[in-house]
């Protein structure tokens, strides 16, 4: 059970690995002024409906609007526990690459690109292929890519590819997960907006 891509839209993530304590005191503060409960204090009214999920330090950051529209935000652990917690009728967008092909761009990397145009399309990075997630360094990651494709793994992609790994795998782990998680990518969304 390999997992393949199913077009929703296509993800990046910055990588967060210099974020300071302060600035992640200040974007949990910008999320709380935004009507967000504190991540102590996230319960879901209603049922969910929607769940925005992104990578973070602390493991993933899902703001979950329910059936009464309103919105809650915490950080889980792990993607299992994120998905598992909530209803079964939660829709999952995530901001990561899901369905990684085995070598070669993916169409909804070409698509997003068009779509986004000149100078926002450079947000939109090449997902790492398949092979790479056997990787236990950048310079390994690389080595493969370039054996497949002759080119290099951005260092970005490199920079999240324990995330990819682990949505990965839980969607593997959990095939009934496939049509309720779905690639998101902010750029692309603000640009439908």
């Amino acid at each position: 059970g390999v997992v393949r891509h199913r077009y929703v839209a296509v993800g990046t993530m910055q990588d967060d690995r210099g974020r300071s304590k302060a600035d992640e005191e200040a974007a949990r503060e910008v999320g709380e002024g935004c009507g967000f409960m504190s991540e102590s204090a996230v319960a879901v009214t209603g049922s969910p409906v929607i769940a925005g999920v992104d990578g973070c330090p602390g493991g993933w950051l899902v703001v979950a609007e329910g059936s009464d529209q309103r919105l809650s935000a915490r950080i889980v652990e792990s993607f299992e526990m994120l998905v598992g917690e909530l209803p079964a009728g939660t829709v999952f967008g995530v901001d990561i690459p899901i369905g990684l092909p085995d070598n070669g761009p993916r169409a909804c990397e070409r698509a997003a690109r068009e779509l986004l145009g000149h100078p926002r399309s450079a947000s939109v990075f090449s997902a790492p292929l398949r092979p790479c997630l056997r990787a236990s360094s950048y310079e390994q990651a690389c080595e493969i890519r370039f054996r497949i494709e002759g080119k290099r793994m951005s260092r970005q992609a490199y920079g999240i590819l324990p995330k990819i790994r682990e949505v990965d795998v839980a969607l593997q782990n959990h095939p009934e997960w496939v049509s309720r998680v779905v690639e998101v990518h902010p750029e692309v969304s603000f640009a439908v907006m």
